[in-house]
């Protein structure tokens, strides 16, 4: 049977080429690693997103020297936070830009491409055994399969991934919601270019954007009990709650849904493979900032795996246990306190009457979510 990809041995295999994964093999394509990067999708896709760069995300692509981000997929800015719960609207500053997850995605990987990154698209990969010397990683498509080796494995195949087989560190956290996308042509004037529009009420929350070619991104996260009455019509509801208008044409769309979005492993890391991006933990966003988490993990990972090529050892799975961990866990705890504090309708209606005559009492949070 005809091999999936030729050459067998690699430095290194990441599964995944979401933002974390591809930014990660950007960087050791740079240092001169040899690198796989390998998706089960082809590109360009889509993805459950918000499809929301925070100032964050955008100084890091720079750092990692990716640079006019907004201006390469015409990404329009945006500079306007439009709250909407209880028939009440806010409005806060804001600083980023809205751009889809097939031009967004498509572009790290090209700029992972164009450094020395082979791409394996249609592909499905996950980790078989690992020793002191390298780990297997197994290939399929289609009807073929094939086993090839590296000597680090980078897991970033996100909320729905399997790459780790068997991996009983996974845990779903209590009352996780459920997030769901989709993208329509047309919509209200009232949802405008530069304005992230967000509906909340205690069952969940949908946030609303123009994307570079002004369609509407439409993403969400829905108690289950909400769910079950259907995704449209709990859209619509929460739409309806925030006195936003009802978008009539995601009526006629397809939508694409994540699991439960709440979840974190105990370990990010063992033998010859790191965990990145959404596949190590993720809880829910508040705007923007999963893409940023993925990036930061992304960009974190890249020289402790090029310190483990010299020499592997147990060392390299615990720093980057701890260094995940003081990276990530403080932002996620902000994000989680807030999308908390808002499933209380006591807490929403005594937020909405503060901002609506104090909006500035909302700076350090946004704040501190985009920096």
């Amino acid at each position: 049977m005809e091999k999936i990809i030729n050459q067998e041995e690699w430095d290194v295999i990441v599964i995944g080429a979401g933002p974390a994964g591809s930014i990660a093999a950007f960087e050791l394509s740079k240092s001169g690693v040899s690198t796989l990067l390998i998706d089960k999708a082809k590109f360009p896709r889509t993805k459950v997103c918000g499809s929301c760069l925070n100032l964050r995300s955008l100084s890091l692509l720079r750092q990692s020297g990716i640079n006019d981000i907004e201006s390469r997929l015409r990404a329009p800015r945006i500079n306007k936070f439009y709250f909407g719960a209880n028939q009440k609207h806010v409005s806060l500053s804001f600083s980023g830009c809205s751009v889809s997850r097939e031009k967004f995605d498509h572009l790290l990987v090209s700029e992972a491409v164009n450094e020395g990154t082979y791409f394996l698209p249609k592909t499905r990969a996950t980790l078989g055994k690992t020793n002191e010397f390298f780990a297997t990683v197994h290939l399929m498509s289609g009807e073929q399969n094939q086993k090839i080796k590296a000597q680090i494995v980078l897991i970033a195949d996100g909320l729905a991934g399997n790459a780790l087989k068997g991996d009983e560190n996974f845990r779903v956290k209590p009352k996780s919601r459920i997030g769901v996308s989709t993208i329509v042509n047309e919509g209200p004037a009232f949802y405008r270019v530069g304005t992230i529009y967000m509906a909340y009420s205690k069952n969940g929350y949908v946030g609303v954007v123009r994307l570079e070619d002004d369609r509407i991104d439409i993403a969400a996260a829905l108690d289950q009990k909400l769910i079950r009455s259907g995704i449209k019509e709990s859209i619509a509801s929460i739409l309806k709650e925030a006195a936003f208008p009802e978008i009539e044409s995601m009526k006629n769309t397809p939508w694409l849904g994540t699991p439960y979005m709440s979840r974190s492993r105990n370990l990010v890391s063992g033998e010859r493979f790191f965990v990145i991006g959404d596949a190590a933990s993720y809880t829910e966003p508040f705007t923007g900032e999963g893409i940023s988490w993925a990036l930061q993990s992304g960009i974190a990972v890249a020289p402790i795996a090029i310190e483990a090529l010299k020499q592997w050892s147990p060392t390299h799975s615990r720093k980057w246990h701890l260094r995940y961990h003081d990276l990530i866990a403080r932002q996620q705890r902000i994000s989680k306190l807030v999308m908390n504090s808002l499933r209380s309708p006591l807490f929403i209606r005594l937020i909405m009457n503060l901002l609506y005559k104090v909006p500035a009492l909302a700076f350090p949070v946004i704040k501190g979510i985009e920096n």
